[in-house]
């Protein structure tokens, strides 16, 4: 993005109104302040929500009507986040090899090509449950109270809903003003100073931007701090904080269980009364030792009984201990 564009919405975004074109109109749109959000919610609180659909009506509805399937409701909730989740970090591994990177960037956009495709199918008909129905007089009730010079007897609220929402910036652009110029520039400044808007009140924009700006404050301090690259590339970027998340999992469930088993061993053996239990003891092992054990099993699938000794991790720990040894010995010298 050029920054011309950038400084553009940076200014839309600090400032405390939108300017909207509306059949050629331009109108200003000021952000609401905590007494009009309170008098929309009360407003809402008040209608008569009865008949309305409920959004498991309306899944029911789908699924009976054939315009939604329980396939498709699994994937949308639960293979293509985890499929992305996992071509994120495959991205962030891939770091230094750039036709791997090329590859997976595609295999990216096609999952969230299929996830946005799904997710409309899913929602299109929101508008007839009673969420979506709350949330368009919310919005209507909001935009009334905020536009300042034009009446209303002279407006669409259809059309400036939708323009509204045309507005609103999307994620990817947001992340990216978060960590460029001039935002960047700008950041650390309001930041110290304690007031990074001047209304109480803060849009969904600002909101979004503020919350990026600490997150890359964070992954800037961090000890595991990446190369800008990595900064650069969204995608990078999650799978880089997917990988961080997990190591600290991982050293959060070596620390409970650490705490509930006073054992000195490389194997540590916890009983479990549930396979709920299990299951989770099981989450608690790190990639690592998921590897070995699998490793280990296929030994005694083979063989059978394989005596301590003879197992291949256990094995490699000697010889690398070995060579460690000598290594020290000889710069001893």
């Amino acid at each position: 993005m050029e920054f011309s564009n950038r400084e553009y919405f940076i200014s839309r975004i600090v400032s405390n109104y939108t300017i909207l074109n509306i059949d050629g109109q331009k109108i200003k749109l000021y952000s609401p302040n905590e007494e009009i959000m309170y008098e929309a919610n009360e407003f809402v609180r008040q209608l008569d929500t009865s008949g309305f659909l409920m959004d498991d009506d309306m899944y029911d509805i789908l699924i009976e009507r054939n315009l939604w399937s329980l396939e498709e409701e699994n994937n949308l909730g639960e293979v293509l986040p985890k499929n992305l989740e996992k071509l994120k970090v495959e991205l962030y591994n891939a770091l230094l090899q750039s036709k791997k990177r090329i590859l997976i960037k595609k295999y990216i956009k096609v999952t969230k090509e299929e996830y946005t495709r799904l997710y409309n199918k899913r929602h299109f008909y929101d508008y007839n449950t009673l969420e979506g129905y709350l949330i368009y007089i919310k919005n209507q009730f909001v935009l009334e109270k905020c536009i300042k010079n034009l009446e209303w007897f002279n407006l669409d609220i259809h059309k400036v809903l939708l323009k509204y929402y045309e507005n609103l910036l999307s994620p990817d652009i947001i992340r990216e003003l978060a960590r460029t110029t001039p935002w960047s520039a700008y950041w650390p400044i309001l930041k110290k100073n304690g007031k990074i808007f001047k209304n109480d009140f803060i849009t969904l924009d600002q909101q979004q931007l503020a919350q990026w700006s600490i997150v890359y404050d964070n992954a800037r301090e961090s000890t595991e701090c990446p190369p800008d690259i990595v900064f650069e590339d969204d995608d990078m970027f999650d799978g880089w904080m997917v990988v961080q998340n997990q190591k600290y999992q991982n050293q959060k469930n070596k620390h409970i269980v650490e705490s509930k088993v006073k054992i000195n061993a490389d194997d540590i053996f916890v009983m479990a009364d549930t396979i709920e239990d299990a299951k989770m003891i099981e989450s608690m092992n790190t990639p690592q030792a998921k590897s070995i054990q699998k490793s280990r099993l296929k030994q005694v699938e083979k063989h059978g009984i394989v005596k301590e000794s003879e197992l291949t991790d256990v094995k490699m720990k000697r010889i690398m201990e070995s060579n460690r040894a000598y290594i020290n010995r000889v710069k001893g010298k």
